[in-house]
Formats: C-alpha cells, structure tokens, sequence
C-alpha cells in the first residue's frame, strides 16, 4: 500500500471532516457582528473581547478537526503495522520504525492546532485586516474565506507530511532488509564451504544434515528478497 492509497481509503471521513470545517458557523457569525477592531487604538476590554471570540472559533475548529486527524493517525499506523509484520517475519529490529510512528503522529497531531492557532489571531495580518471590516456579511464572508483558506494549508501539511513519514519507513526498512541481505550474502561464501564439505563427506547421516542447512540459509536468502518486492508494492 503506497501513502496514496491510505489518503482514499481515509477519504470518506475526511470529507464528512472538511464539510464541518468549511461550514459558516455561529461563531463567524458573532465576529461578523462585532464592530470595528483597531489593534492600535482598540482597549484592552476590546481586544479581551474579541481574543475571547477567536478562541471559541479556534477551540471548535479544533475539536471538529480531531476526526479527520484520528482517521489518518489510524491508517498511518495500520500501514507501518504491515511493514513491520514483514519486518518481524525476517527477525529484524522494528524499534527505528516505531520512532519514526511516533513522530509522524505527534506531528499530524498538532498541525491543524497551530495553523489555527497562528492564523486565527489578531497577530495575524490576514485576520487584523478582517477584524477591521465593517459588521455585516461582507465581513462574514471574509472570515469564513480565511478560515478556509486556513483549513486548505493544514490538510496540504498533512498529506505532505505523511507522504514524508511513508518514504522514511519504506528507506528505513528497505535499509534494514539490505542489511540482513547482506549478512545473507556473507554467507553464501560460507554455503559453498558447505559444498565443498559435503562432497568431501563419505557418512550419508552428515551429508544430509549439511544439505538441511545449506537449503535453510538457501531458502532464509529468498524470502529476504520476497519482503523487498513485497514493501515495495
């Protein structure tokens, strides 16, 4: 499965996510109301007021945005889950897998959280300049327009994001399959001292159990093989 793929199997709670998102809700509706804010000239009740409003809009965005990052956090995982499956079958360490997990994770985490944060601020330019308009639907527009425009960027961070976290644990445990192969292939020389053994063997008992063990590292070396094409499907 290729990060792509995880993207479509998330898409339906996704969208059910984006449709909430992107909505025009009553918190914009209550901003759209408030007179004009001047950040220079406005007093300190003013902007306690109106901090006070952009954090019941951020705080709900937030909450509504908690769907769409425990779906993708699922599939993430469910994902590197199958990686590692592969990886244990073939005896190897899944520790720096698990790193990389965690993190990407803690990342999709907190992605929508400071875009909103950031942006939905009267530190924010864009956001001031809203602040600024008139009351009335113009202004509810241009904050639902932002908002969106919000929105658009984190979901773009995201996916980039697990994009990135798909092409570390495939380097990563193709690394680690290299490694094995390669401890694998350091034997072969060691195989063929098997051969040379065995044909030197007259005990029928001994040259069995040598050909046992020269098809066990054998078979060890394909299955290795078949975990590359296989993570890379």
């Amino acid at each position: 499965m290729a990060w792509w793929h995880l993207l479509i199997s998330a898409l339906p709670a996704i969208i059910d996510g984006v449709k909430t998102l992107f909505s025009s809700g009553d918190k914009e509706k209550v901003i759209a109301q408030t007179p004009t804010y001047n950040q220079q000239t406005a007093t300190a009740d003013d902007t306690t007021k109106i901090n006070s409003l952009l954090s019941e809009l951020k705080n709900q965005l937030i909450m509504q945005s908690e769907s769409i990052e425990d779906k993708l956090t699922y599939e993430c995982e469910k994902y590197i889950e199958e990686i590692k499956d592969i990886l244990e079958e073939m005896q190897i360490n899944v520790r720096s897998i698990d790193k990389i997990s965690t993190q990407n994770n803690h990342k999709i985490k907190n992605i929508f959280r400071e875009q909103i944060s950031q942006n939905l601020s009267i530190s924010n330019k864009e956001c001031a300049d809203i602040l600024y308009m008139s009351p009335g639907e113009e202004k509810q527009n241009a904050i639902t327009k932002f908002k969106n425009q919000v929105i658009i960027k984190a979901l773009k961070l995201i996916q980039q994001e697990i994009k990135n976290n798909f092409d570390n644990v495939i380097e990563t445990a193709e690394i680690c399959i290299s490694n094995k192969l390669q401890n694998e292939n350091n034997n072969i020389s060691q195989n063929l001292n098997y051969l040379e053994q065995i044909k030197q063997v007259s005990n029928v008992f001994d040259k069995e159990t040598k050909l046992v063990e020269l098809q066990k590292n054998i078979t060890t070396l394909e299955i290795a093989t078949n975990k590359i094409k296989i993570i890379n499907t």
